[in-house]
């Protein structure tokens, strides 16, 4: 078990032999059917099999493309794993505006347009941006969350992606350096001039929030709160600058607290920081 892929991350290492057993019959199921060849009848079975993960809320459910152990891992704690997310986005009235800076699959910009609020969901990673597109279309709210594949920095122009993990709903994406596909990159403050501004803003995108808060100076100014997640090693400067702008921190959780799994906390110690407007 623990031969696998220096390349992978979480579900795509097998976390238990029980997981591990089912990882090789899948294997010896999808070699006996010859699945990984391009021959018509494995085509047409793979592209048959379109897996979807339901979460279930006061709103109705929402569905999600699935096909992936992390994407189904996300649907099934969606309200374990922040809760201080959930009860921030319960806060909001419909017709506000919420820009989701780091939208990864769409879950909370989707649980937040089930209630009314209008979202812009930020997301520059290609896979996690198709699995974005994807999820607010399968759940016919078009006309309330807009995907926009782009990358969120203090400047405006391309730039590198940097991609660790080439896996579906895969995290720490970098932009801003010198090698990984190369996507587009703007300002909160620029955007202002394309879309309605928000009234809440989140940012989680594993160690840019300096860079997206020195291009959105305007925004966060204006905003009624923020939900940004910080590690308290590397971004102890950044409280002061977001308090600067009239906001006033009402809590701070660990992303740690509620998982079971522990293991890398020390290394990758982050909170999720909700700041409101007086």
């Amino acid at each position: 078990m623990t031969a696998v892929d220096p390349s992978a991350i979480g579900s795509d290492v097998a976390r238990s032999w029980g997981q591990y057993a089912l990882r090789k019959i899948a294997g010896a199921v999808v070699g006996t059917l010859r699945l990984n060849t391009d021959a018509a009848l494995p085509t047409e079975i793979v592209q048959a099999a379109r897996p979807v993960s339901t979460l279930r809320t006061p709103h109705g459910s929402l569905r999600f493309r699935a096909g992936h152990g992390r994407i189904v891992w996300h649907v099934r704690s969606f309200y374990e794993e922040e809760p201080e997310t959930v009860e921030w986005l319960d806060s909001m009235r419909p017709g506000e505006v919420l820009w989701d800076v780091g939208a990864h699959i769409g879950k909370y910009s989707l649980y937040a347009a089930q209630a009314g609020v209008r979202a812009l969901a930020f997301e520059p990673e290609p896979q996690n941006f198709a699995l974005l597109a994807e999820n607010v279309a399968l759940n016919g709210l078009d006309d309330a969350v807009t995907p926009v594949m782009t990358a969120l920095y203090d400047r405006i122009g391309f730039d590198h992606l940097a991609v660790p993990y080439i896996t579906r709903a895969g995290a720490y994406n970098q932009f801003g350096g010198n090698r990984g596909p190369v996507v587009y990159g703007t300002t909160l403050d620029a955007l202002t001039q394309k879309f309605p501004s928000p009234d809440h803003l989140k940012i989680d995108v594993d160690g840019r929030e300096r860079e997206i808060l020195r291009g959105g100076a305007n925004v966060l100014a204006a905003v009624k709160s923020l939900l940004i997640e910080l590690n308290r090693n590397t971004d102890a400067d950044l409280p002061a600058i977001i308090e600067a702008a009239g906001l006033v921190k009402v809590s701070e959780r660990s992303n740690w607290e509620y998982r079971k799994d522990r293991s890398r906390e020390a290394e990758c110690p982050t909170v999720n920081v909700l700041y409101r407007r007086p």
